[in-house]
């Protein structure tokens, strides 16, 4: 609670604020109003944003009611509290103000066992380490796309970016409903979430259409006791998927939900932003990503709050505000189960989530009657078609550009970098002349002009000009960030059935010169690449291509868990697929194909042999401009190090190929058994390039099928002539 987020260049971190601080010790400000008025005061306060480089994060006041009638209001800021905190605080507080009432020192029987920000480092490193790649595993077998969107008859025209403006339906269960569904749920050994999450379920399948159906459900996140007391943000959200099928029984979609709901249980240690980086969906700013629709479920049987013995009641403020295109919450007490649906107001009549209700009721009412049918059956839905009528607010939000100041300000970095006088929005930076040096030179200049770094990778996965400018927009705004699973995979292209392809990093460490080889690619077949690690100046460099071979193939089994294996890479990336292909050979895989694209083998001494080529390798070793930089970055670096600042871009470019380069120098491969598919410059008369087999012929005991290529080593992996050849093989 002493914490503010704050931002330097472009980058966010946490700073908590020392306990002695004054405002930390705040007098609480005391309102007097009456009963009408003090709801619409504390909606006039939830709409007064928190600012974020402030602490406290929380707001509090006293709205006094009558000489012993009060309402205190309290609100927090996401980043550092979730819905498990506010048990702890009333507890607490509880303790604090009896314990002064009584003019003694308030005394905790419950004490924090851990710290968020030790909970934060054993998540960092169980993540950095693989501990949670089983459930990385079944959350990108069971979210494989094709995925389900939801789309529910509307009463005007889907704009094209989402809005959180929301209305609110709010209903309430009688007490013979109740009733009913407590004993259902526990004749069929399940749980009363269970049963409403498959009657929620049934009825977005009804409105829709759907047979396969996603719903968004928050946990809490706090798996063990020792995490119970700790303020902070533990919650996640899980997606879940099932198969709903209308012409079954409501108990066997019952079972469904409920496999469903424990097999994504016990995967909920990945993050929600995790599974965003590596799983495939389609980008859509008019609508959530995986799913459109959210359940949320309190049990608040086991609550009852009081403060020195005086009943506390809660007050419910309704902020207007929707996470999807659906939300519904539930919420079960002592005296009842009551709730709300929570509608996107530019795309809902209030008419219209009547008659989602109404269709949600009686899935309710007929849980018994659908088991005697085999089948569940519901009243028919009015489905509607758009006409001449659209809703203000969204032909509004249609026509409005999305985002203006950061897209100008990346279009025009764009320009310069592709030397272009004009650059339209869905232009893809590598069909506009851009390539790998040019990519390079562009981040160089973002993180110049705009202060901010973005990884290489990015213009991989977003390579037009308007989905690469929105990462603007999704700079983390919190310094607890979590860092991926996968270090260094790259994801080229996701979607396809056939077995992947795998490409490796050159010398350089990034991975951006093969986008332009996707096309010429089967389609059916996803393709991935392996960065360097180290380039995000986050992780360490690998210091032998042993080493990075072992960690490339623990994050490519993550996609591929047996093969086989098709491996490509150019110049010291074919070094690194050669000892990929080793060391899954050892391990008893199958390798489909290892191709070399112009790389040369240990017959062929690059560090010495053919000084007419030696300028291509710049002399790094022994110039005088490579020794002089080197020392430069050293100070540069230390001085970043010192005043807290991130690396900058260069520096850890020029740092990651040195240490490719003097991984590369000491490497001595192993003979290999395999077959192999040597793409090479033309053969020259003299020097590196006069031996056909680029100095190959003793290490590799399989065949070697050669195939010679006009261009030289710089330009060698995007030329189109490579892409052509490549077509043929893969």
């Amino acid at each position: 609670l002493r914490t503010s987020i704050e931002v330097e260049n472009g980058q966010p971190f946490q700073k908590v604020w020392s306990e002695s601080d004054p405002r930390f010790s705040p007098k609480l400000e005391i309102v007097r109003t009456d009963e009408s008025k003090v709801l619409d005061l504390m909606r006039a306060e939830t709409a007064v944003a928190f600012n974020k480089s402030e602490a406290p994060m929380f707001r509090a006041k006293l709205f006094q009611l009558g000489p012993s009638d009060y309402v205190f209001f309290f609100m927090v800021h996401h980043a550092v509290w979730d819905g498990w905190c506010f048990d702890i605080f009333f507890e607490e507080l509880n303790v604090i103000y009896t314990a002064l009432e009584k003019g003694m020192t308030p005394s905790f029987e419950r004490n924090p066992d851990v710290s968020y920000l030790e909970y934060v480092l054993w998540l960092q490193k169980s993540l950095e380490t693989g501990a949670f790649k089983n459930q990385l595993s079944y959350w990108q077998t069971k979210l494989k796309g094709p995925l389900p969107i939801l789309e529910i008859p509307t009463d005007w025209k889907r704009s094209k970016t989402a809005s959180h403006d929301g209305g609110n339906f709010r209903f309430a269960l009688n007490t013979d409903q109740i009733l009913e569904l407590k004993q259902y749920a526990a004749s069929k050994n399940s749980t009363v979430f269970n049963v409403l999450l498959t009657a929620y379920k049934l009825t977005l399948s009804h409105f829709s259409g759907l047979n396969d159906v996603i719903v968004g459900s928050p946990v809490r996140g706090r798996n063990t006791a020792d995490l119970l007391q700790t303020i902070g943000y533990f919650v996640n959200t899980l997606a879940l998927r099932t198969h709903m099928n209308m012409n079954m029984s409501f108990e066997e979609n019952l079972k469904r939900v409920t496999t469903t709901c424990l097999e994504a249980f016990a995967a909920q240690d990945i993050q929600f932003e995790l599974l965003l980086k590596n799983v495939d969906y389609t980008r859509d700013l008019s609508r959530t990503a995986i799913f459109q629709s959210f359940f949320t479920f309190q049990d608040m049987t086991n609550r009852q709050f009081d403060i020195d013995g005086r009943p506390v009641h809660q007050v419910s403020v309704n902020n207007a505000s929707v996470k999807t295109d659906l939300d519904i919450w539930v919420k079960v007490t002592t005296k009842g189960i009551e709730g709300a649906i929570e509608y996107r107001a530019d795309l809902f009549k209030d008419s219209t989530i009547a008659e989602f209700y109404k269709c949600f009721d009686f899935v309710i009412n007929n849980l018994v009657q659908a088991d005697m049918s085999k089948k569940v059956t519901l009243p028919t839905i009015e489905r509607r078609q758009f006409g001449e009528e659209f809703n203000t607010k969204s032909e509004t939000a249609l026509l409005a550009p999305v985002n203006d100041k950061h897209l100008f300000a990346m279009k025009d970095i764009w320009k310069e970098v592709l030397d272009l006088s004009e650059i339209h929005h869905q232009d893809v930076f590598f069909d506009i002349g851009g390539n790998s040096l040019l990519a390079v030179k562009l981040f160089l200049e973002i993180e110049k002009k705009l202060q901010v770094q973005l990884n290489l990778s990015d213009l991989v996965q977003f390579p037009d000009l308007e989905s690469f400018s929105k990462l603007l927009d999704k700079i983390p705004t919190s310094a607890l960030t979590v860092p991926t699973l996968s270090l260094c995979l790259v994801p080229l292209r996701k979607t396809g059935t056939g077995s992947p392809v795998f490409f490796f990093h050159g010398v350089g460490g990034n991975v951006l010169n093969y986008f332009p080889l996707v096309k010429f690619i089967d389609q059916d077949r996803p393709i991935y690449a392996l960065q360097s690690q180290g380039i995000d100046g986050r992780t360490t460099y690998k210091e032998s291509i042993e080493d990075m071979a072992t960690a490339y193939i623990c994050e490519m089994k993550i996609i591929s868990m047996h093969g086989p294996y098709t491996l490509l890479g150019g110049s010291m990336g074919g070094m690194i697929a050669l000892e990929v292909a080793q060391q899954l050979k050892a391990q008893g895989h199958e390798i489909e194909k290892l191709i070399l694209l112009d790389t040369f083998g240990p017959d062929i001494n690059i560090q010495s042999y053919d000084k007419n080529h030696r300028t291509f390798f710049k002399n790094l070793q022994v110039s005088f401009f490579h020794r002089r930089k080197m020392l430069v970055n050293r100070v540069r670096k230390a001085v970043y190090s010192t005043i807290g600042l991130s690396v900058p871009l260069d520096i850890r470019l020029f740092e990651t190929e040195m240490a490719n380069f003097h991984a590369l120098w000491k490497y001595k491969s192993k003979t290999y058994s395999g077959d192999v598919e040597l793409i090479r410059a033309k053969r020259t008369a003299t020097g590196w390039y006069s031996d056909p087999l680029m100095g190959w012929g003793k290490t590799v005991l399989g065949k070697i099928h050669t195939i010679e290529i006009e261009g030289n080593h710089n330009s060698f992996i995007e030329s189109h002539d490579l892409g052509r050849n490549l077509k043929s093989l893969l």
